[in-house]
Formats: structure tokens, C-alpha cells, sequence
């Protein structure tokens, strides 16, 4: 949130207060509530700790002292080369970003992989780091509580050296596809056509 509003900041280890984050990230492992799963019901989340539990077992994390700490900025602003470029934004506009990748992997279909409790640490950030590809969520129940992200806005990552072609892409798309897309032509033209109908019944 900070750097999306133009800020950098520097976290270490025990600056992280989300006890998720803390573990995805190899800092602490996880307190007992939430790797039984029982957090997850006192919070409201599942019925069933079992279920809880999983979801946090199958958390891709990385291992204790693998990383020393984590550095945000802006992407415009860049003090250092990213690994990970991660984008908050309304869902339409980040459809586009996932489309222009896609065109990167010769049109071979996105698949996703959430847990919807860690969007911003492990589906945008974690995943595209280790699994050096676009991941893409619809954001978390932390996130959305301590966040300032939208209703209507979501979040995905991708490693830095998908930049380029994303970028490419994304400007051949905004030459037609978008515009037109945007431009609900083909709503207008259907809505008409249902008019026409109900006033030649009339």
C-alpha cells in the first residue's frame, strides 16, 4: 500500500505484523492458531479447522533465512532491479495485463493459484518469484481489512523479465482491442436490437 502511493519502504523480519506474511517469507514460523487451522474459524473464515490447516500447509513459503528482508518502491522509481513486479488495480485493467503475458507464452492459457488469505505475499509476490510466472488473485481477507485496495480492484505479480513484452503487447492492445472493447459497441447493438423488438410488438 505504501509504495502504491509512492513510497519506499524497507521491511525486516520484525516490522512484519501479519503473522502469514511472517512465515511466507521465512521470518517466524507460524503460531499455533493458524497452522491448526482454529484461527481461521475464530476469525469466521472456515467451519472446519481441518480445511484451515490445509490452507496454510499448501502456503508456497520460502525456508527460514532464505531472504533477509523486503524492499518496495514504485516501479517508476526503481532504487534497485525488482524481482517482482506486482500491480494493484481495477480487474478490468489487470485482464489486459494477464492477456498481453498470455501473447508472451504463445497463447498457452493462465492458470491461477490462491488460497484467498495471502494475495499481495505469496499470490503476487512468492509465486511469480519461485515459480517464475504471472500469478494473479482476487485479493485476500487481510489485504482487503488492512488495506486501502478496493472493492473492485485486485492484485497480481510477475517476474521483472516479463516487463518488456508486457509492455509491448499492451501497447499493440491499446491500438483497437481495448478501445473497442471499452466502447461496448456490441451491448449498444444488442440493446437496440431488443428495443426494436419490443416496440415493433407493441
Amino acid at each position: 500500500m505504501q509504495a502504491r502511493h509512492g513510497r519506499d519502504v524497507v521491511l525486516l523480519p520484525e516490522e512484519l505484523t501479519c503473522p502469514a506474511v511472517a512465515a511466507a517469507f521465512g521470518f517466524r514460523d507460524l503460531p499455533e492458531g493458524l497452522s491448526t487451522g482454529k484461527g481461521l474459524v475464530g476469525f469466521g473464515i472456515v467451519t472446519d479447522a481441518a480445511a484451515g490447516k490445509t490452507m496454510f500447509d499448501c502456503m508456497t513459503r520460502f525456508n527460514p533465512g532464505q531472504i533477509y528482508g523486503l524492499c518496495l518502491f514504485p516501479l517508476e522509481q526503481a532504487p534497485v532491479i525488482p524481482d517482482v513486479v506486482v500491480v494493484e488495480d481495477e480487474v478490468e485493467r489487470l485482464m489486459w495485463i494477464v492477456l498481453s503475458y498470455l501473447h508472451t507464452w504463445g497463447g498457452k492459457r493462465v492458470e491461477a493459484s490462491t488460497a484467498v488469505l495471502q494475495a499481495t505475499c505469496v499470490d503476487a509476490t512468492i509465486i511469480p518469484f519461485m515459480g517464475k510466472k504471472l500469478n494473479f488473485s482476487y485479493g485476500c481477507y487481510g489485504c482487503r481489512d488492512a488495506t486501502d485496495i478496493g472493492p473492485h480492484e485486485t492484485v497480481l505479480g510477475f517476474p521483472l523479465s516479463y516487463l518488456p513484452a508486457i509492455v509491448e503487447h499492451l501497447e499493440f492492445l491499446s491500438n483497437r482491442a481495448i478501445p473497442v472493447s471499452r466502447s461496448k459497441k456490441a451491448l449498444a447493438a444488442l440493446e437496440q436490437k431488443v428495443n426494436l423488438g419490443c416496440t415493433s410488438e407493441t
